[in-house]
């Protein structure tokens, strides 16, 4: 057995007496997955666009450029991880709203 076995064994074991001990730490709670990036970019893309309707035309001019930087973050973010597609579909269907 090499060193790196050995040491995952002495860590196997001390886990082992804790738990006979009681002592070990409760299990981890259930993972809850948070949504990715693009989806809280979309969603937030969405909320932008259905807002600058809804304000009067001094406070358009801000939202409008938030929205212009989420949308090209959005864009970089696909088209740097490959999904190209995703990224047209995603713009066509933003300014279709």
């Amino acid at each position: 057995m090499d060193w790196l076995e050995q040491l995952v064994e002495a860590r196997i074991r001390a886990w082992e007496r804790e738990v006979r001990a009681g002592t070990a730490p409760p299990p981890p709670a259930e993972t809850v997955l948070a949504e990715g990036l693009e989806v809280q970019l979309w969603r937030e893309l969405v909320a932008l666009r259905k807002l600058v309707r809804e304000r009067p035309e001094a406070e358009r001019a801000a939202i409008r450029a938030r929205s212009a930087d989420l949308e090209l973050q959005l864009w970089v973010l696909l088209e740097r991880s490959g999904r190209p597609l995703a990224a047209a579909r995603l713009q066509a269907a933003l300014h279709a709203l």
